[in-house]
């Protein structure tokens, strides 16, 4: 009976130690100070070499200024419950493989001015609630192929002021959430074609500050509501033709500053139609492209342009007449001219205004293998004007417009109707592609053609 008492006795202390020696401390790290019942843990700048084990409940954990040199694999492997996280001037140099792994709760993670060169794949695997990811003042050179994966939820990405050469397609793979996106400062001297495939719905792009030597056409041609791009002090000669359309009703602020550019395509600015701030000074300009409309402005800054004041400016000297916004920007030549603003010179007085010729109304052109004859024509009130949305049945669900891809999965058409009949076929869920569109007069889905048929009318006619 003494060996089973020994037993019982055993296995009561096994209980009682085994909770004690896996749980997490219930008390304040040594040189620390906590907040709200271990909730914040604050460890700036006490001189720890090392990530120190802290309470489930704590929410979030400041390591700012404390000598780390690197993050082990499974660093934070007690502190599941963190959410947000800083580890900015750590010196740390290299990321560890599943360094963060347990931290599925996290959202926001500060690693900005460290020295890491080297982030190792699977190095942030577990963080599916990521949002906020900040890298910015390290020296990482490359970013190995899906290193974000694990980041489904990821919103913002800093990279500033890194060493980074070239983006590669995957890079940004599983990031199909990610908006803003930071990179100025580096050494990119390449987008390649496809690079940021992944992150069509991107709306700040930063690349200033690179080396970039053309515009990265094939790699921006999939991005579709862009907001802000700034390219400034990047060593472009020249801006193609249809450089921003894929985004270009989406643009509003838009940085070509201190580039030494030398020209515009005539086409650069073709389908821009909503750009409001225009940064161009520190330019080699003499001119501005025919594409350019300035109705939208409302800032543009044009200074230290050796600008050509004859009648290919003149659009932009009516602008200012007609403007409040009257920017600095001298004239280069004539001779006769030099020296003087370019709203104040008299090069001016004998251009003529072009007027656009009216163009004719036609009926809607569809793509005749959309095309389905039948019990489907809508009668639409004279003098309408209807964007029509075409999507063929079968597709994916990733709507996409006509200059997204070559293999159409969707057509925005826009026409002028006035008095005939004509048919959509429009695939629910198109109505990702413009909500601005509201429905009207929706029939039910026609199963011989597999497509389902709808009227939608812009809230403002296409061109107003």
């Amino acid at each position: 009976m003494c060996w089973v008492s020994s037993l019982l006795l055993l296995g009561s202390c096994l209980l009682v130690l085994a909770p004690t020696a896996q749980a997490a401390p219930a008390t304040c790290p040594s040189q620390c100070h906590c907040h709200g019942d271990l909730q914040h843990v604050i460890c700036d700048n006490v001189g720890l070499k090392k990530i120190p084990r802290v309470s489930e409940a704590t929410k979030l954990l400041n390591m700012q200024r404390n000598p780390l040199g690197s993050l082990p694999s499974g660093s934070f492997s007690e502190s599941t419950g963190l959410v947000s996280l800083h580890l900015q001037h750590c010196q740390i140099r290299e990321v560890a493989g599943q360094a963060f792994k347990g931290l599925k709760k996290l959202v926001y993670l500060y690693l900005s001015d460290n020295d890491i060169a080297s982030i190792k794949p699977g190095a942030f695997e577990d963080l599916s609630e990521l949002t906020y990811l900040y890298l910015d003042g390290n020296r990482i050179a490359d970013l190995p192929k899906g290193v974000f994966a694990p980041m489904v939820n990821l919103f913002i990405l800093q990279l500033n002021d890194n060493r980074l050469q070239e983006i590669r397609p995957g890079t940004f793979t599983g990031a199909k959430d990610l908006r803003w996106l930071h990179m100025s400062g580096n050494q990119l001297s390449a987008l390649q074609p496809g690079s940021l495939d992944d992150v069509e719905n991107l709306a700040i792009l930063h690349l200033d500050r690179n080396r970039l030597t053309s515009y990265p056409l094939a790699a921006m041609s999939k991005l579709r509501v862009v907001e802000e791009l700034t390219l400034g002090r990047n060593p472009m000669r020249n801006i193609p033709d249809l450089a921003f359309q894929s985004f270009g009703r989406y643009m509003e602020r838009l940085h070509l500053d201190n580039m030494g550019l030398m020209k515009f395509s005539d086409g650069a600015f073709t389908g821009v139609t909503a750009v409001k701030s225009l940064h161009l000074e520190g330019n080699k300009l003499r001119s501005l492209p025919r594409s350019l409309e300035f109705s939208t402005l409302t800032n543009l800054t044009l200074a230290q342009n050796p600008w050509t004041c004859s009648c290919t400016l003149a659009p932009l000297r009516r602008w200012m007449d007609s403007s409040r916004i009257r920017p600095d920007a001298l004239c280069a030549s004539p001779v006769l001219q030099k020296g003087k603003q370019v709203r104040d010179s008299s090069a001016f007085g004998g251009c003529k205004v072009k007027t656009k010729k009216a163009k004719k109304d036609k009926e809607p052109q569809l793509n005749r293998e959309l095309w389905v004859p039948g019990p489907h024509l809508g009668r639409f009130p004279s003098s309408s004007a209807f964007q029509l949305v075409v999507c063929p049945a079968g597709d994916s669900g990733q709507g996409k417009h006509l200059l997204d891809s070559a293999s159409l999965s969707c057509v925005l058409l826009q026409a002028t109707l006035r008095g005939g009949q004509a048919a959509m076929f429009v695939f629910p869920w198109c109505l990702q592609l413009e909500p601005s569109l509201t429905p009207s007069h929706p029939t039910t889905p026609d199963p011989s053609s597999g497509l389902h048929v709808g009227l939608f009318i812009p809230h403002q006619p296409p061109g107003n």
